[in-house]
């Protein structure tokens, strides 16, 4: 699908295309081609081959601890872990199946709102875990990273905000225990002798640390034009 007006970043008003220049939409890119070369966002790289795979890995090194070194994760961490992944395929049939020639303004503002909620799945498993307790906050960061990669520079300080919001009501709500959290490890569990405990956590960082690496890649590639 090819067309001859695009909307600005910083406006509403649109912008004429030349006509040497070519933009194509599809359920899983945006590039554009002109006499200089051409540009590729994907977005479906980001949605589903980095997420389902990250969100695989913790659900297993989770099971794999409440198994075998019995680490108490309650049940509903298990849900909501679920549920993120199931929402993120229900994104890619929506635009595999179901929009077939989606314009820009719908892979944006989908995509919008799919990061609006899934940033409060996640508020909700880092307060199960542990809230100020746990290192959960950091995951905030990768979701600001992706926005600012992905969508219109407003929206991508929007998410500042909203993670910044969502993280002062986890602390206020847990500072006067309206939802008491289920700490997983006590204060006096978070030692460097107790094995569960540092082995939780060392698999939590390796995990936040491959997704960052990925990101990182894509925006490496996008800064030499090849993705």
């Amino acid at each position: 699908k090819f067309v001859n007006k695009f909307m600005s970043r910083i406006g509403k008003q649109p912008i004429q295309i030349p006509e040497n220049v070519e933009i194509k939409i599809s359920a899983d890119s945006i590039s554009v081609k002109g006499p200089r070369g051409e540009i590729l966002k994907r977005y479906n790289q980001l949605m589903v081959g980095t997420r389902i795979p990250a969100i695989v890995a913790f659900l297993f090194a989770a099971l794999f601890l409440k198994v075998f070194f019995q680490v108490p994760f309650p049940n509903i961490l298990f849900f909501l872990v679920c549920f993120m992944s199931l929402s993120t395929v229900m994104y890619h049939f929506l635009f595999r199946q179901i929009i077939k020639d989606p314009t820009v303004s719908q892979i944006i503002h989908a995509y919008f709102w799919y990061i609006f909620f899934d940033l409060v799945t996640l508020t909700a498993i880092i307060y199960i875990i542990g809230g100020v307790t746990w290192i959960g906050f950091i995951f905030y960061s990768l979701y600001i990273y992706l926005a600012f990669l992905l969508l219109p520079r407003s929206y991508a300080f929007f998410f500042v905000f909203w993670c910044s919001f969502l993280y002062t009501a986890l602390v206020i709500i847990q500072y006067f225990e309206i939802f008491p959290p289920q700490l997983i490890f006590s204060l006096q569990e978070r030692t460097s002798q107790n094995f569960s405990y540092v082995f939780s956590t060392l698999i939590t960082a390796i995990i936040f640390f491959w997704i960052l690496g990925f990101y990182g890649d894509v925006f490496y590639k996008a800064l030499h034009g090849k993705i």
